[in-house]
């Protein structure tokens, strides 16, 4: 497992080197404000935000009042998440484990999320399914969940295949290819450092439309409520930027 490209490249400070800008408070309180509208929590009920990552989501439900479960396989990101905490913080509960296995009960959650193209990191697209079904077993009857992730039409059309630029003192190079018969985003991210050291990882998710992700769903015993295509509630097309799934299990 520790050979996996997400192990890599997501238990390295590059990865919040590279996103920082991506995943600051602006854009974390618009994510959120667009799941608590989607999903309809309230303060009641636990909520499950997997993967977490850095904990940045899963901290500002938790200093609001909301009962929440963070889990992440990277061991970086969950240390990372754990020095967030302030004086007198209610301390989410953090779990490090693999979303095709979560240790929790089923019928334990009431919403689940997945946010920031999180979803779409299996071996095999049957992997990714497993995934779905992991997400349907933990949650409540009723209980909803809202995946978020780019939209697949919208990174076939626009990709680059070279791209760089820089995030601070370091340079990036990004060559992106699509592969398996555009079901799959293939990109070899190299990191440079002042000093000349060089560093390379691999990122190679699953891409998904909306209706890729209802269908999933659907197969993993999950309704849809609804496919949306922005933070701004308009609902999905295809040229729209990403693809975010609202569903429900009976």
């Amino acid at each position: 497992m520790t050979n996996d490209w997400w192990f890599q490249f997501f238990s390295s400070p590059d990865y919040l080197n590279l996103y920082g800008e991506a995943t600051n408070a602006e854009r974390t309180l618009l994510e959120l404000q667009f799941a608590e509208s989607a999903l309809e929590w309230n303060r009641t009920g636990w909520i499950l935000d997997a993967p977490c990552g850095q904990g940045r989501h899963t901290w500002h439900l938790a200093r609001n009042g909301y009962r929440v479960i963070g889990l992440d396989i990277s061991q970086f990101l969950l240390d990372t998440a754990r020095t967030a905490r302030m004086k007198d913080d209610d301390h989410p509960i953090l779990i490090r484990a693999h979303l095709a296995r979560i240790p929790l009960r089923s019928n334990t959650v009431h919403w689940a999320m997945s946010l920031f193209s999180s979803f779409g990191y299996g071996e095999t697209e049957a992997e990714n399914l497993e995934i779905m079904r992991e997400y349907a077993r933990v949650l409540v009857p009723g209980g909803k969940l809202l995946i978020d992730v780019m939209n697949r039409h919208h990174i076939v059309r626009f990709l680059s295949p070279v791209y760089r630029h820089k995030k601070g003192n370091l340079a990036v190079r990004e060559e992106r290819t699509i592969i398996n018969r555009g079901r799959r985003l293939s990109n070899l991210i190299t990191v440079s450092s002042p000093n000349g050291e060089q560093r390379r990882y691999q990122y190679i998710p699953w891409l998904f439309n909306g209706w890729e992700l209802a269908w999933m769903a659907e197969q993993a015993g999950l309704q849809t409520v609804k496919v949306y295509g922005n933070f701004d509630g308009r609902p999905y097309t295809e040229d729209g930027e990403r693809a975010m799934l609202v569903a429900q299990k009976s």
